[in-house]
């Protein structure tokens, strides 16, 4: 039996073949902007060999519903003129929607098998040196899938060379048998697959959305249901910096940070007594607590959306926060209140006093304040 070899299929082959309607990235290949289909024409897979009969293609790619993503393998011989021109005159065939026969007095390809949205299918009637793979991408508004590479193996293999000779000695008997057993090893070859990278289920820039939560465990991350997708890997890759300064200033602040996108204001109430006193003391402790052990965590309302997010993030704080401390959690106000919590160029603004007219095109500000003789003064 002969030794199988495999053929990687990625971006560098989208570029280097024709792309048309799609956008080819590092993490995969989607429709373009306003674009809802798309079609690559790869560059050949070179057997290095006449009549060499292909064994099967693996595809990675994400499909969601609502997308389709067909693929279309072309095999031939002998190459007509360089590959540059023969890929240009492939897609403007493909681009005309020329049949396989057309295509085929062309180019000399010759159509092997097409299927739909396929996790991996069987290339038994692909037979020549050189394949062609053509993806056909469809999505709708907001929807689109993604083409991230796919593995070509050559030569041919069947289940069939591990059953007695009985089943090969009629011609046409064994090439049913071939064919009912590939479904079958079809699937087998996509076990196999997931069993050799199951090691890319333990990195965190790697493994897919529904081994997050699981992964998040072996790091001991507790509420991590609470960080979605993007932010829950990004927590899982600085876990280890983190729980190295845990109880700190900066760890909760980056915790924060990560979790809705924006570095708070953080204040000690311990460090007050050290640079305030009398009145000014009692003032800050009616606004951030006397507690020595209480420190007060300061947000834009805008990232904090109704009571549910604050119980949410109120609970990762306490989770990060230093044994026997006492946890606050406050939403800035987009207005001035006085003894409220008001930071110049953070939640408030100062301007100038400005007459009004109401002219029909005038408008109150948030605070106005009318004299008794009748004039207008705006407030802050």
């Amino acid at each position: 039996m002969l030794k199988q070899r495999a053929y990687q299929i990625g971006r560098l082959h989208f570029e280097a073949g024709d792309a048309r309607g799609v956008a080819i990235g590092a993490h995969g290949t989607v429709l373009a902007e306003d674009s809802y289909h798309g079609r690559i024409v790869t560059m050949p897979v070179d057997a290095g060999e006449s009549r060499m009969s292909w064994h099967a293609l693996t595809l990675d790619a994400i499909i969601p519903e609502g997308a389709i993503l067909t693929v279309s393998a072309y095999v031939c011989d002998a190459q007509s003129g360089s590959e540059g021109a023969l890929i240009e005159r492939f897609a403007r065939l493909l681009a005309q929607n020329a049949s396989p026969e057309v295509i085929a007095d062309e180019t000399g390809s010759v159509l092997a098998c097409r299927e739909v949205s396929p996790k991996g299918m069987p290339l038994f009637s692909a037979e020549g040196r050189f394949l062609w793979l053509v993806f056909d991408l469809t999505g709708q508004p907001g929807i689109t899938p993604t083409l991230i590479g796919a593995r070509v193996s050559f030569p041919r293999q069947t289940a069939l060379e591990w059953l007695p000779e009985a089943y090969r000695a009629d011609a046409q008997s064994a090439e049913f048998v071939t064919r009912y057993l590939g479904v079958f090893q079809t699937l087998m070859l996509q076990m196999e697959d997931e069993i050799d990278d199951t090691h890319e289920m333990f990195r965190v820039d790697l493994t897919p959305e529904r081994m997050l939560l699981w992964l998040s465990g072996w790091l001991g991350i507790e509420d991590a249901v609470l960080f979605e997708g993007p932010r829950l890997r990004t927590l899982m890759a600085e876990a280890m910096s983190l729980y190295r300064m845990r109880g700190t200033r900066a760890c909760l602040s980056r915790i924060v940070e990560i979790y809705c996108g924006e570095r708070p204001y953080i204040v000690e109430s311990s460090r007050a007594a050290e640079h305030l006193s009398g009145a000014a003391l009692e003032h800050f402790a009616r606004l951030y607590g006397a507690n020595p052990y209480r420190f007060t965590v300061i947000l834009s309302g805008a990232r904090i959306t109704g009571s549910r997010k604050y119980k949410e993030l109120l609970g990762v704080l306490r989770a990060w926060a230093p044994a026997h401390t006492e946890v606050a959690l406050v939403a800035l106000k987009s207005n001035i209140f006085l003894d409220q919590y008001a930071y110049l160029g953070i939640n408030s603004h100062l301007n100038a006093t400005m007459g009004v007219r109401l002219d029909g095109r005038g408008a109150l500000p948030f605070v106005a304040l009318l004299d008794k003789g009748g004039g207008a003064k705006l407030g802050a």
